[in-house]
């Protein structure tokens, strides 16, 4: 059962990492203007 959650632990680090260099990504380009969440 500890795998799993290593592996849950794993997957949402990651997410959270492309979540923060696509925000990164959108905030450094024009099409930040667009993005309601700004």
């Amino acid at each position: 059962m500890e795998t799993y959650y290593y592996l849950f632990f794993m997957s949402l680090t990651v997410a959270a990492i492309i979540g923060g260099l696509l925000f990164r990504i959108y905030r450094s380009s024009d099409y930040h203007q667009v993005c309601i969440l700004e």
